[in-house]
């Protein structure tokens, strides 16, 4: 990360943490450059924030860290954390919300999965 930032390298880097107390990001901003914290479980959040960060990177505006953590949710939720419960349905729903996804369309998509892995069952 050192290297990175003194030279402003066109770099994505990307990392999982479970930490709760340091962040890895900030370390990254210590080497003068963003580092950006985005849900785990959210696969839109990470794929807005890598779109910019290639975009920065080429741009030669250098390097992005990119640091994917669990997100603490307000309220308690039996059995764990919400969107690591439902991070598909949480997509599922994204994609509903934008007209490019449907229970229809998701009966297709899943027959055919079924179709696939029957026959690679039978191949075997």
């Amino acid at each position: 990360m050192r290297q990175a930032g003194k030279r402003n390298l066109p770099m994505l880097l990307v990392c999982q943490s479970d930490q709760h107390g340091d962040e890895i990001s900030a370390q990254a901003q210590a080497f003068g450059f963003p580092g950006v914290i985005v849900d785990r479980d959210d696969a839109v959040a990470i794929y807005r924030v890598a779109t910019e960060a290639i975009t920065h990177a080429r741009r030669g505006s250098g390097p992005t860290l990119i640091e994917c953590r669990p997100w603490p949710l307000s309220g308690h939720i039996e059995g764990g954390r919400q969107a690591a419960r439902y991070p598909i349905l949480k997509m599922e729903e994204y994609l509903s919300s934008k007209g490019l996804f449907d229970k229809k369309f998701k009966s297709t998509v899943m027959a055919g999965f079924r179709r696939e892995l029957d026959e690679a069952a039978h191949n075997d």
